[in-house]
Parts: C-alpha cells; sequence; structure tokens
C-alpha cells in the first residue's frame, strides 16, 4: 500500500512536459480566435456588398419608377418598382455572392405624390475557423429603403357667388358711402338696391364680389411662390347666381398656368346681372361636372378639391324646387323668399370623395335710410342666424369652414385655403 501512494504522489508532484500541454491547451481557443477575425472580416465583407447592393436597388427602382409615373397607374407603377429594385439587387451581387443563398423581400408604396422602395435580405456566412469552436456560420440581415416625391397632383375648383347680394359694400365705409350717395327710389340705399350695377360700378366703393376676386388672385400667388417644384395644380373656375356656369375646368391646357388663371378670375367673378341666387342647384351642378377625388399620386388621378364663396342667400322666387317650406325664410313679397341651403346640398361632392371647403362672406351690419329696412331685418332675423351651420355642414370638416367679414379677414381666409390645397408637405429622399 505504501508502495501505491507514494508512486501516485510521484505522479502529483511531476511537472516535466507541463508548457506543452498547457501549449497545446491554449492552441484552440488562439486559433478559433484568430480564425475568428478572419471569418467576421469575411462576413463584414458580405454585408457590406449586400448593403451596397439593397442601396443600389431602390434607388434605381424610384429612379425607374419616377420615369414613368405618369404612364402607368398606381398598382402598376408599385409593380414596376418592385422589379426594377429585384433586378439591381440580384444583378449587383451575382459576382460576389451566391444569389440563390439569399433570402430577400422587396416592396413599394406610392402615397401622396411619395414613391418608397424598399428590399430587406438574411443571409448565412459559412465560417471556416470558428467551427472549431462550435459556430458554423454567421447570421447577416439589413435592408434599404429610398424615397422619391413625385410631385402631386391637385385639382383645385373655385365655385364662386356672383349674384347681386355679393354687390352690398365690402366694408362699413363702403356700406356707409352707399347710404350717402346711392339713390334708389329716390332714397339712399346700401342693400336691396345693390342691383343697380353700373351705377355702384361708378363709385369709389368695393362690393364683395371685388374682394373675393381680389382673394382669389392673391391666393394664387402664393401656389406660385409655395408649390413644390414636382407637384402640378389645375384650377377650375364656375360661378352662380340664377345660372350655374363653367367658365373653365381643369382640364383646360392652361389651367395650370396661375398667370392666366388670374386674368380669367379678373374677368370672370364679376356680378351678374341674373336678378337671384340658386346655390343648392350650382352644388349640384359642380357635383355632376366633376369626376371622384384620386389620392394625386398620379396626373391621371387627380386629388380633387371645391371651394365655395357664398353669402348663403339663396333666392327661391320662381324656383321652388330649392325652397324648403320646413325651413326658415324671409319673404318679402308673395312669391319671393329667401333661404341658406341645407348643408345636405354638399353631399355629392363629398360622396365622390372630394373635400369641400367653404368660405362664407358674412355680412356686416347693414343699415338703410329707406324703406328696405324691413327687408334687411327679415333677412338678418330669419336666415342669416341658420347660414353658419347649414355651411359648415356643407364643408368636408369644421377645420374647412372659414367665416369672413371685413376684407382682410376674406384675403386671409383665402390665402390659408390655397395654401392648404395647393401646397401639402412633401417627404423626399
Amino acid at each position: 500500500m505504501d508502495r501505491v501512494k507514494r508512486c501516485a504522489l510521484r505522479f502529483w508532484l511531476a511537472n516535466e512536459g507541463n508548457i506543452s500541454i498547457t501549449a497545446a491547451l491554449m492552441m484552440v481557443p488562439v486559433i478559433g480566435m484568430a480564425g475568428g477575425a478572419v471569418d467576421y472580416s469575411f462576413a463584414y465583407a458580405a454585408k457590406m456588398n449586400l448593403e451596397r447592393a439593397a442601396d443600389a436597388a431602390v434607388i434605381a427602382g424610384v429612379a425607374d419608377a419616377k420615369a414613368r409615373a405618369n404612364t402607368v397607374k398606381n398598382d402598376e407603377l408599385k409593380a414596376l418598382v418592385a422589379q426594377s429594385v429585384k433586378q439591381v439587387f440580384q444583378g449587383a451581387l451575382s459576382a460576389k455572392i451566391d444569389v440563390g443563398d439569399i433570402d430577400f423581400d422587396v416592396s413599394s408604396d406610392l402615397k401622396g405624390g411619395v414613391l418608397t422602395a424598399s428590399v430587406n435580405f438574411t443571409y448565412t456566412q459559412n465560417t471556416m475557423f470558428l467551427g472549431v469552436l462550435g459556430m458554423n456560420s454567421i447570421g447577416l440581415s439589413g435592408g434599404a429603403t429610398a424615397k422619391s416625391s413625385i410631385g402631386s397632383y391637385t385639382d383645385f375648383n373655385i365655385l364662386v357667388d356672383v349674384s347681386n347680394s355679393m354687390g352690398v359694400g365690402a366694408s362699413q365705409s363702403d356700406i356707409d358711402y352707399l347710404n350717402k350717395n346711392n339713390i334708389a327710389h329716390g332714397k339712399s340705399c346700401a342693400f336691396a338696391c345693390h342691383s343697380d350695377i353700373d351705377r355702384i360700378r361708378k363709385m369709389p366703393v368695393k362690393v364683395r364680389i371685388d374682394v373675393a376676386s381680389e382673394a382669389i388672385n392673391l391666393a394664387l400667388k402664393t401656389v406660385d411662390e409655395q408649390k413644390h417644384p414636382d407637384s402640378i395644380v389645375r384650377f377650375g373656375l364656375y360661378r352662380f347666381a340664377l345660372r350655374f356656369e363653367e367658365i373653365f375646368n381643369a382640364s383646360h391646357p392652361s389651367s395650370s398656368d396661375t398667370s392666366w388663371v388670374r386674368n380669367m378670375v379678373t374677368q370672370n367673378v364679376q356680378l351678374t346681372k341674373d336678378n337671384g341666387t340658386r346655390a343648392a342647384m350650382a352644388k349640384g351642378e359642380l357635383a355632376k361636372r366633376l369626376a371622384p377625388s384620386g389620392d394625386g399620386s398620379l396626373q391621371n388621378d387627380p386629388k380633387r378639391y371645391a371651394l365655395i364663396i357664398t353669402d348663403g342667400v339663396q333666392w327661391v322666387d320662381d324656383h321652388w324646387s330649392d325652397y324648403d317650406p320646413k325651413k326658415p325664410f324671409a319673404q318679402w313679397s308673395s312669391d319671393r323668399r329667401g333661404q341658406t341651403p341645407h348643408g345636405t346640398a354638399c353631399d355629392a361632392l363629398k360622396d365622390k370623395g372630394i373635400t369641400v371647403y367653404v368660405l362664407y362672406t358674412t355680412y356686416i351690419p347693414i343699415y338703410n335710410k329707406s324703406s328696405t329696412d324691413a327687408l334687411a331685418d327679415r333677412i338678418k332675423a330669419n336666415v342669416l342666424p341658420y347660414n353658419q351651420a347649414e355651411l359648415r355642414a356643407c364643408a368636408s370638416s369644421p377645420d374647412k369652414f372659414y367665416e369672413a367679414t371685413e376684407t382682410t379677414e376674406i384675403k386671409a381666409a383665402m390665402e390659408e385655403i390655397f395654401y392648404r390645397v395647393a401646397v401639402p408637405t412633401h417627404i423626399a429622399g
């Protein structure tokens, strides 16, 4: 037994060959670490190749689609992007990586004039040295996204009330001047005598329609100055009194030329000698002439808007189809009545996806030095209190309803509406 103990003790105390054994044991992690650096460098190079190919693919995809944006439909354009991205991605990698070993997917979108292309990939890189440590592969993943504005396409249709009531003085000082100098039927008059357009035109006063015309032209300058360079805004101009008239529509060759549009506004946003107003009829006629709204991504699928500028009172004399006996009205003779149109008069526009803005040009407190005061009082008592609610309901949403009285308010409201419609935010990358 003692001999066995002595042999065991000598074995335990022996240290010959320790360095060789330790070195041999140390070689495994050393080789693994050194080889791992090589494997990771190969993986990094593969990742860079994949990322560069992805970047090139999405950039080429949106560029190719942008060049053809006006010749194909939305779904076709998105398919075109995906096809182009896939081809470029595979082509860029074919000489460096076995494309068959790469899992990737391509997606594209077109919304609000912004074209987006994305590619995402996963790839497994086999190792040469890390297998010693039980790591036989390195997983790689990544992708790229490109966005480009291809412009938005907007049709902005303006419907203006040019009836006689838009010939009321534009400011209190204008009304005061008319009351002092406008003689109708032997008496001073500022309201219910405004149909004598020729006489009023010779006076140094501005009437409501003058302000509307100036405000539209001022807002058109905003479009010139602020519109995104890739975007196209086309205008249509319509007016109404007893009749509905199309001055020009958004398909006119010059409808995006704001200088030409301003000239047409100046010439045509004028009072007519139609002695009456049919607002509900005019809104329905506009709806008949406009196609449903698109999303604005393509020229043949524009986003459509309608702006209605009115004082909100319609005359239903001889047009009883516009008259609603359940609604308050102002009556100034046996067959002459005034009402505000129902807010539902704009439903035909909204049913087509058309965004409706309303600019309600409220009456400044009007007085006359004549017997027509009674008529003014009936209008103010029986019609005007309901105008705001009905016209607000006509707009697509409460924030698209504007109420303005004085000249500066009307111009400010018009400019804000034009800015919101014609100068939308664009994303490009």
